[in-house]
């Protein structure tokens, strides 16, 4: 079995990269499936991934209810025995990069990264609706940041595979997918670019929605704390696996 797992600071595409990656016929990843298995410790192992397992929720997994949360899952399996890559999406598993490249020998990682303002301002909208119960503003966005960025810049330069991909051209600037998947041995077909292409209109749509809510000492704080020089090594390693 081959491992693909997908993470990136929160608030910064990783569902939208997951509804990409997910659409092809060859590829079985999760949903934050096993997230209490990587966050705060990682105890996953391959064995999670055989199809038994991975379809048998249980306690301490998730924390989505069960499969037919996400129809998703009743998908995939139907073609689990005949895909070439397994895994998970839990954006902030980068924390635990190196017991996940211990446990899965060869797994590959793809990155979505975002510019720190529009993250910022995702957290503080989901910080200040009161139905939410997210607790965390846009002081923590910069810290989990500045920590998804450097774990990930330390873990690529040791050889790990880790694809950095950027949030801005793989919504806006026509973003050529085969930088994804033509290193991984997979083709796409004409119904998974019709899927990507309505991932990209879902995007655009959300982004015209999008309204700069970020106060001037916000901004400022941002400024001061924000690792940018961190930002532009990874814009410098993004979409590709290698160095």
């Amino acid at each position: 079995m081959k491992y693909l797992f997908l993470c990136g600071c929160p608030r910064s595409g990783t569902t939208a990269l997951w509804r990409t990656v997910s659409g092809h016929k060859k590829v079985a990843v999760g949903v934050e499936r096993y997230i209490h298995r990587m966050i705060p410790k990682f105890t996953l192992t391959e064995d999670y991934f055989k199809k038994e397992r991975f379809f048998d929720w249980k306690k301490g997994d998730t924390h989505f209810p069960g499969p037919d949360h996400i129809p998703y899952y009743a998908e995939i399996e139907n073609r689990y025995d005949d895909c070439m890559y397994y895994g998970d999406k839990v954006p902030p598993m980068y924390v635990n990069y190196e017991t996940l490249f211990n446990n899965f020998k060869g797994a590959h990682v793809l990155f979505i990264f975002r510019n720190i303002f529009d993250v910022a301002q995702s957290y503080l909208n989901r910080f200040d609706n009161p139905d939410d119960g997210w607790k965390k503003d846009h002081t923590v966005a910069v810290r989990e940041w500045n920590t998804s960025l450097g774990k990930t810049i330390q873990l690529k330069k040791k050889g790990a595979k880790i694809c950095c991909i950027e949030y801005e051209e793989f919504f806006y600037d026509n973003f050529d997918l085969s930088q994804i998947f033509t290193p991984l041995g997979l083709e796409m077909d004409d119904d998974f670019l019709f899927n990507f292409k309505k991932v990209i209109k879902h995007g655009g749509n959300l982004e015209k929605q999008r309204k700069d809510r970020l106060t001037t000492d916000q901004k400022r704080y941002i400024m001061h704390n924000a690792n940018f020089a961190a930002y532009k090594t990874i814009l410098d390693m993004k979409n590709s696996f290698e160095l």
